[in-house]
């Protein structure tokens, strides 16, 4: 796993508890900085060896930081890269899964579950086995998120079923499934630690950019990459009423 930036280390450290190896990256944007940024990466590289957790830490100067950062997780043949911010449009198939800590604040405080808005879509498969993961190394519950019956069409519970069993085989975890009303409304209803959402191609739209301006949790933006997860059906689930798509 690479990870940009210090911040999100707290929340994705635990991934690697299992013995896969992280690399921190900082990417200054002038040499001045260099030696604080690595003095402060070094710091961090020996608080996770503390507590288990192997790191590498490498810090550069970068005019095109997107950029610098792909290939960086190329080179280390990374599963997960985790940017601490917007670094410019992602591709629309990148090597490997990528995560855009979209809101870093507030900071992330364990209690309540890893939220995830599902509507059955093939790119928000990434997102679930996402905070599958992280639900299960923080040993939170994980809830998933679809939308209640309206005007004449089948709530969402089936498809939320057959991500339940999708998740029990193959990322071992199990989810609560919740119906909400369509829209941001009904996410931000829900009580949550975490919000984990896809990233689609294109504009961010309407209701995934309400999330970020309001959400008062962390919120992951997450695009699958052309590395299959293990979540990925072989073909599409039918899908329902509602997604995080608007209109």
């Amino acid at each position: 796993m690479v990870v940009v930036g210090a911040a999100p280390v707290p929340l994705f450290a635990p991934l690697c508890a299992d013995g896969r190896e992280l690399v921190l990256v900082e990417l200054a944007s002038e040499a001045g900085s260099l030696r604080e940024l690595a003095t402060a990466l070094e710091r961090v590289r020996d608080e996770l060896g503390q507590e288990g957790v192997a790191a590498r830490i490498a810090c550069f100067t970068s005019a095109e930081p997107l950029d610098d950062a792909l290939r960086v997780a190329a080179e280390q043949s990374a599963e997960l890269l985790v940017l601490d911010r917007g670094l410019g449009e992602l591709p629309e198939a990148p090597q490997c899964d990528v995560v855009v800590v979209a809101r870093p604040e507030p900071a992330f405080v364990m209690g309540a579950p890893v939220v995830v808005p599902f509507g059955g879509g093939a790119d928000e498969w990434a997102a679930l086995q996402l905070a599958a993961w992280l639900a299960r190394a923080h040993g939170l519950p994980l809830r998933l998120v679809g939308a209640e019956e309206r005007e004449g069409r089948r709530d969402a519970s089936r498809l939320l079923a057959s991500a339940s069993l999708a998740l029990q085989r193959f990322a071992g975890s199990s989810a609560e499934p919740v119906l909400a009303a369509p829209g941001a409304e009904g996410i931000l209803a829900q009580p949550a630690s975490l919000l984990v959402i896809a990233l689609p191609t294109g504009e961010l739209g309407e209701t995934r950019q309400t999330l970020v301006e309001r959400a008062d949790v962390p919120v992951l933006l997450v695009r699958g990459g052309l590395r299959p997860g293990g979540l990925a059906p072989d073909r599409t689930l039918t899908r329902f009423s509602w997604s995080l798509r608007d209109g």
